[in-house]
C-alpha cells in the first residue's frame, strides 16, 4: 500500500476512534462542569490506546494468514479497546456525578465487581442489565467486524511499509510513556481524567472536587511537621476507648432522636432515656464523603487540606492507642494515606468482604477482633445503611419505598419535590443504621471495650430528599446536606460538659472535643474548637465543588450564610436563624459592605485565614 493509502487509512481510523472521546468530553465539560482545559490533553492521552490497538492489528495482519480468523481476532481487539473506553467513561461520569471526583484506577475493579449491585440499586433488574451488557458486547463485535471489513488498512501494507508502521507505532508508545514517566502526573492540573485516574496521589490532589495543589500542600505540610515536632503526649493513666461511628449521609431531620415524627432511631432513643446521651447538630464543611471524613479527622475545612495532615488518628496513636478502621463501602479517593499508620483497615474491597455497601460485613469483621486487653483503642466505623446506593431488601417498615439514586424528578426553579417513596426508602435506611449501631455496641460490650469508653455517632454529610429540587448529596451546599447529627455517649466515666447547645458547632469541632474529653492535647494546626470551652462567634467556611461559602455568627442573634456559585457567579445569602429552610435569598438587601467582606473572604483570602 502506498504511503498515501496508509495515511488515509490511519486518518479514517482516527476519526472514528475520537468520536467517543469527543462525546465524553461534551458530557465531562458541558454537563459535569469540569474544566475545559482538560479537552486538549485528554485527546492527546487517548492517542496512546489508539496507537496500541493499531499496533496489535498490524502484528495480526502479518502473524495470521487466514482472512476470516485475522478479521475475527482484530475485531475482538478493537471491540475490547472500545468497550474498555466506554466502561471507563461511564465510571468517570458516575464517580464525578455522585462523588465529585474522577474514579481512581485502583477503585475500578471494585466498581466492576459490584456492577450487579449497582444495577439493582438504580432499579435495573439483573436480567435486564445482563441483556444490555450482552447486547453491547455483541454490537461492538459486529460493528468492529463490519468496520474492519470496509476500512482495515493493515493487511494491504507491503513489507517495507509494514515495518515502518510498526516501528513508528512502537516509537510513539515508548515516547509517550517516557513523557508520562518524566512528568509523573501529566495534565492533572488541567483536570484531564485519565491522568487523574492513573496518578491519584501525584501533583495536584483532587479530593472529590476539592483541589489541593502541590505548592499549597508543601507550605501546609511544613506547618504540620512543625506541629508534630512540638507535640507533647498526655500524661500516663487510664484512657477511655473511643468508638467513632460515622453513618454515611445520615441527616438529623429524619432521626426520631432529633424529633422526627417517625421512630427511625429506636436504639439511640432508648440510650437517651437513660440520660447518658449528649446530642447536637453540627455543620459540615462539605457534602461528600471523603471531604467530610477529612474535615472530621483533621479538624479543618477543605480550604486548609494538605497532603500529610496531623490528624485525629495520628494524635491517638501517639498517645498509645491502637487504631482500627472498619467500614463498608469503598472510596474513589485513597483516604487511607491521610490517616497515617493504623492497625486495622477493612472496607468493601478487603479480602473477606462480600458486598460493597452491606453493613453486615462490618459485624462479620468485628466478630473476629480480639477482646480488649487493656490497651486503649480507637474503632472507627463507617455505615452505608442510610446511603442511597445501599442494597435494599424491601422489608423496611416504611412502604412503598424506592431508591432515588436516579432522581425521581426535578424543578428548574428550585422548588421542593415531595416523593413519599424516596422518603420511605431513606427512613428505612436510617432505621437499619440504628440497628447496626446497636449491634456494633453490643459486640464491643461483649469484648470488653465498653467498660471505659466514649461512643460518638455522627455523619460525614447530610442528604437531600427533594428540598430545593435536589436528591442525594455532593450537588449543593443547602443545609439539608450540611447538617449532621452528633451523639456522645460516655460509658464508665463522666466527661466534662460542653457548650454546644448555646453555640453553632461545626464538624471540625468534633475531633478537638473528643481529645479534650480524653484529656489528650490536640495538634496546634487544628482549626476546630473543643466544645467544652466557651469561644467567641466567628466565621467558618464550607464548599462543594463549584460552591464556596461561609457561616458568619458574629452578629448577635443572627446566623448568616453566604455562598457563591463559581461557575455562574450567582450569590446567595440566607439568615438561617430566621430562614432555616433557605427559602429567601436576601443577597439584594444585605449591606454592601458586609457582602463585599464575605465575597472577599470566599474568593481572595488565603487558606487558614
Amino acid at each position: 500500500m502506498p504511503s498515501t493509502g496508509l495515511l488515509r487509512g490511519v486518518a479514517i481510523d482516527a476519526v472514528f476512534w475520537y468520536c467517543l472521546p469527543l462525546a465524553f468530553l461534551v458530557i465531562y465539560v458541558g454537563v459535569l462542569g469540569r474544566p475545559a482545559a482538560a479537552v486538549p490533553p485528554h485527546l492527546l492521552a487517548m492517542a496512546l490506546p489508539f496507537v496500541l490497538q493499531a499496533t496489535l492489528r498490524l502484528v495480526l495482519s502479518r502473524g495470521v494468514s487466514h482472512t476470516g480468523l485475522r478479521r475475527a481476532i482484530s475485531s475482538s481487539v478493537l471491540a475490547l479497546f472500545i468497550g474498555a473506553m466506554i466502561t471507563y467513561y461511564a465510571l468517570v461520569v458516575i464517580s464525578v456525578h455522585f462523588w465529585g471526583s474522577v474514579v481512581a484506577w485502583p477503585a475500578i475493579p471494585t466498581f466492576l465487581r459490584q456492577a450487579r449491585a449497582i444495577a439493582e440499586a438504580v432499579g435495573v433488574p439483573r436480567f435486564a442489565a445482563l441483556a444490555v451488557a450482552m447486547a453491547l458486547i455483541g454490537s461492538l463485535l459486529a460493528a468492529s467486524w463490519f468496520y474492519l471489513k470496509r476500512f482495515d488498512w493493515t493487511p494491504a501494507l507491503d513489507r517495507s511499509v509494514w515495518l515502518k508502521a510498526v516501528c513508528a507505532a512502537a516509537g510513539f508508545c515508548v515516547l509517550w510513556l517516557q513523557v508520562a514517566s518524566a512528568t509523573e502526573a501529566p495534565w492533572i492540573a488541567e483536570g484531564e481524567p485519565l491522568s487523574m485516574s492513573l496518578f491519584p496521589l501525584a501533583g495536584t490532589r483532587e479530593i472529590e472536587g476539592h483541589r489541593v495543589t502541590a505548592e499549597e500542600a508543601r507550605a501546609r505540610d511544613a506547618l504540620e511537621d512543625g506541629a508534630r515536632a512540638r507535640y507533647v503526649v498526655a500524661a500516663g493513666g487510664s484512657k477511655p476507648n473511643v468508638i467513632l461511628i460515622v453513618v454515611d449521609a445520615m441527616r438529623p431531620a429524619n432521626m426520631s432522636l432529633f424529633g422526627y415524627k417517625r421512630e427511625t432511631t429506636p436504639y439511640l432513643d432508648s440510650l437517651e432515656r437513660t440520660g447518658s446521651v449528649r446530642k447536637f447538630i453540627a455543620h459540615a464543611m462539605c457534602s461528600d464523603t471523603v471531604c467530610g471524613l477529612l474535615s472530621l479527622s483533621t479538624s479543618r475545612s477543605p480550604r486548609d487540606f494538605s497532603f500529610r495532615p496531623f490528624g485525629f488518628h495520628e494524635a491517638l496513636r501517639r498517645n498509645g492507642y491502637r487504631v482500627h478502621v472498619i467500614q463498608s463501602g469503598t472510596y474513589v479517593h485513597p483516604i487511607l494515606s491521610y490517616y497515617g499508620e493504623i492497625d486495622t483497615w477493612f472496607d468493601g474491597t478487603s479480602e473477606g468482604a462480600t458486598s460493597l455497601s452491606d453493613d453486615q460485613i462490618i459485624l462479620d469483621r468485628l466478630v473476629s477482633m480480639p477482646d480488649w486487653d487493656g490497651v486503649p483503642a480507637l474503632f472507627q466505623f463507617r455505615l452505608m445503611s442510610a446511603h442511597v446506593t445501599r442494597r435494599d431488601n424491601g422489608k423496611g417498615p416504611f412502604q412503598p419505598a424506592k431508591s432515588y439514586l436516579l432522581p425521581p424528578g426535578s424543578n428548574e426553579d428550585g422548588a421542593d419535590i415531595v416523593v413519599p417513596t424516596a422518603i420511605n426508602f431513606y427512613d428505612n435506611g436510617v432505621r437499619a443504621a440504628d440497628r447496626f449501631i446497636e449491634e456494633i455496641i453490643t459486640l464491643l460490650r461483649r469484648k470488653g471495650y465498653l467498660s471505659h469508653a466514649l461512643v460518638v455517632v455522627t455523619a460525614d454529610h447530610g442528604e437531600s430528599l427533594g428540598e430545593h429540587g435536589k436528591f442525594a448529596h455532593a450537588n449543593s451546599v443547602y443545609e439539608e446536606v450540611l447538617k449532621v447529627p452528633v451523639v456522645f455517649v460516655a460509658q464508665g466515666y463522666e466527661p466534662d460538659r460542653f457548650q454546644a447547645a448555646s453555640d453553632f458547632p461545626l464538624q471540625i469541632d468534633l475531633a478537638p472535643t473528643i481529645l479534650t474529653a480524653l484529656a489528650i492535647p490536640r495538634p496546634s494546626t487544628w482549626k476546630g474548637r473543643p466544645l467544652q470551652e466557651p469561644h467567641e462567634p466567628s466565621i467558618s467556611y464550607f464548599e462543594q465543588r463549584d460552591f464556596s461559602g461561609l457561616i458568619d455568627t458574629r452578629e448577635p442573634g443572627k446566623i448568616w450564610k453566604y455562598w457563591l456559585d463559581r461557575t455562574w457567579g450567582d450569590e446567595f445569602v440566607f439568615e438561617l436563624s430566621q430562614d432555616p429552610r433557605e427559602n429567601r435569598n436576601v443577597v439584594k438587601t444585605v449591606s454592601a459592605k458586609l457582602l463585599s467582606e464575605w465575597r472577599s473572604r470566599v474568593l481572595y483570602k488565603k487558606p487558614g485565614h
